[in-house]
C-alpha cells in the first residue's frame, strides 16, 4: 500500500491517501507534502462604460462555451526549499497529490500526466538545479483535476507536492523496450535525441505501447542537413515505451532490429533497419528524468501521436499574442510554398476536418486546405526557398487567431500536401514528424519518381525566445 499521513487536516480523511501499488506487500511511503491549495477557474466578462444587458449575456455564454472546450494552463511555483535552524533544507517534492469527492468523503490521489488527452500535472525544474520548483497543469472543466468532475463552467483545483521515498524508475525489458517502474499517478518525461543516421533511406520510429495500443509520438531523421530530430514524451509508471519503424516509402516493421544498452546518462538505442548485423542506421540518446522541459513546446505537440500527426496545438493564445520561431530547411529543386491551415475545432470526430471537409475527402479536403492556406511569410519581404538553403523566419498570431493548425506544401505543380497518411492525391504520406514540433516534406508524388527522402523541407517550430 501506499501510505499518504497528514495530507490535511479535513477530520474525514483520517486515513489519509491510500493506493494500491500492487498486489503484493510492498510498500512506499510518502515522506512529505506541502500544503493543499485550492483555486477556482472560470470566465469572466468586464465591461468598459454602458453595454447592453442582452450583449453581456451572449459575451458570456460565448466564453463558457469556450472555456468548457479548451484546456486551462495553470503555473504553480513552490519554494523548493526552506531554511531551519540556519540551514538550507530541501524538499524533494517528485509527485502532485490531489483530492476528489468519493461518496460524500474526501478521496487522495497522485495526479500524474496524460499523454493521449493532454491532460494532467507536469512537474518542472525551472532554475535546472535538480530540484522540483512547481508544476504546470492541464486541465479542462469536467475531467479529472477538476474536483466535481462536472460540466458546470468552473474548474475547482485543490492540489499539493508531495516527496515519495521510491521514484520511478526507467529499465530495459525483454523484447528490446523500455518500461517505467513506479507508483500509480507518477511517471518519467523520457527524451530522444537523434545523434547519428547512416541509413541510405529516410527512417523513422513510431513510439507505442504495445499492450495498450496507445501511440506516444515518432522520432525520426532524413538525409542533407537541416532541424536536428529531439522528441520527448511522458510515459506513466506501469506502462512499456516499444517502437515501430517506418521508412520514407511507407513499409513498417513492427519489431524492428533493435539494441538497447545503459550508459551512464541513461540508455542509448541503436537500429538495424538493413538487417546487416550493424545497429547504426538510426542512433538515439535516451534519458529520463522525473520533470519537463519546454512545457510550452510540449503543449504545442499535444496532438502529434503518429508521425502523420503533424499538427500544432495552438489553442491557448494569451491576450497578448504569441510569437513562433520557424527553422526551416530545404533540399529540392522545385520552387515550392510553404505556409499552414486552421484545423477546425476538434469535436472528437475520428477525423479532422478543415473548412467543415473531413480528411477522408480526398480532392475536397485538399480544395478546402488550399482555399485556408495560411502564408507565415506575409510581410517578411521574403519567400520559402528552394534548393539547398536554410532561413529562420517569425511567425505571429493573436489570441483571436488560436486553434490547431497543420504545415502545407503546395508544390510547383500545385498538388497540396499537409497532415495525415493519405490526404495527398496518391493516397501517399508526405509530411512526417521527425520530433516535437518538427516535421519533413517530400514533395514528389509516386507517380513522379519521389524518392521518399522528406527532406524537400524540414521545419521546426519553436516559441520565439
Amino acid at each position: 500500500m501506499l501510505y499518504f499521513d497528514n495530507a490535511t487536516t479535513d477530520p474525514q480523511a483520517s486515513s489519509g491517501l491510500q493506493l494500491r501499488v500492487d498486489s503484493s506487500d510492498s510498500s512506499v511511503h510518502v515522506s512529505a507534502v506541502s500544503d493543499l491549495l485550492s483555486f477556482t477557474i472560470n470566465p469572466t466578462v468586464t465591461t468598459v462604460g454602458s453595454v447592453n444587458s442582452s450583449i453581456i449575456a451572449d459575451i458570456t455564454t460565448s466564453a463558457i462555451d469556450a472555456f468548457k472546450a479548451n484546456i486551462q494552463e495553470v503555473d504553480l511555483y513552490l519554494p523548493e526549499h526552506e531554511v531551519t535552524g540556519g540551514q538550507e533544507v530541501y524538499f524533494n517534492w517528485n509527485s502532485l497529490y490531489k483530492t476528489k469527492a468519493n461518496n460524500n468523503a474526501i478521496e487522495y490521489y497522485l495526479f500524474n500526466y496524460n499523454p493521449l488527452t493532454g491532460l494532467g500535472g507536469i512537474l518542472l525544474d525551472r532554475d535546472g538545479n535538480g530540484k522540483i520548483d512547481g508544476a504546470k497543469l492541464y486541465l479542462k472543466d469536467g475531467e479529472l483535476g477538476d474536483f466535481d468532475e462536472t460540466v458546470n463552467g468552473q474548474i475547482v483545483d485543490p492540489i499539493g507536492f508531495s516527496t515519495l521515498d521510491s521514484a520511478p524508475v526507467l529499465h530495459i525489458t525483454a523484447d528490446q523496450g523500455l518500461a517505467v517502474d513506479g507508483v500509480d499517478g507518477t511517471g518519467l518525461w523520457l527524451s530522444l535525441d537523434v545523434t547519428g543516421f547512416n541509413s541510405l533511406t529516410q527512417g523513422n520510429l513510431e513510439l507505442y505501447n504495445a499492450s495498450t495500443g496507445d501511440s506516444y509520438g515518432a522520432i525520426g531523421a532524413t538525409l542533407g542537413s537541416g532541424p536536428t530530430s529531439e522528441q520527448s514524451i511522458y510515459l506513466a509508471s506501469g506502462n512499456t515505451l516499444n517502437f515501430r519503424y517506418s521508412n520514407g516509402a511507407g513499409q513498417t516493421t513492427n519489431n524492428p532490429a533493435i539494441s538497447i544498452s545503459s550508459t551512464a546518462t541513461g540508455f542509448s538505442l541503436g537500429l538495424d533497419a538493413d538487417l546487416n548485423g550493424i545497429y547504426t542506421d538510426l542512433m538515439l540518446d535516451i534519458s529520463s528524468s522525473i520533470a519537463a522541459s519546454s512545457p510550452a513546446s510540449l503543449a504545442m505537440a499535444r496532438k502529434q501521436l503518429t508521425s502523420s500527426d503533424a499538427i500544432l496545438d495552438l489553442t491557448n493564445i494569451s491576450a497578448s499574442g504569441i510569437h513562433l520561431t520557424l527553422d526551416i530547411s530545404t533540399d529540392c529543386g522545385l520552387h515550392n510554398r510553404f505556409g499552414f491551415v486552421k484545423i477546425d475545432p476538434l469535436t472528437g470526430t475520428t477525423y479532422y476536418q478543415v473548412a467543415g471537409v473531413a480528411q477522408n475527402d480526398g480532392a475536397a479536403f485538399r480544395s478546402a486546405v488550399l482555399s485556408q492556406w495560411i502564408n507565415p511569410y506575409e510581410g517578411s519581404g521574403t519567400s520559402h526557398l528552394y534548393n539547398k538553403s536554410k532561413q529562420t523566419i517569425t511567425w505571429s498570431l493573436d489570441s483571436t487567431e488560436s486553434g490547431y493548425y497543420a504545415p502545407v506544401m503546395i508544390t510547383q505543380d500545385g498538388e497540396v500536401l499537409t497532415f495525415g497518411a493519405s490526404t495527398a492525391s496518391d493516397r501517399r504520406q508526405h509530411v512526417k514528424l521527425l520530433g516535437t514540433n518538427t516535421f519533413g516534406f517530400e514533395d514528389l508524388l509516386a507517380s513522379q519518381g519521389s524518392d521518399w527522402d522528406f527532406n524537400d523541407t524540414k521545419i521546426r517550430v519553436s516559441l520565439l525566445a
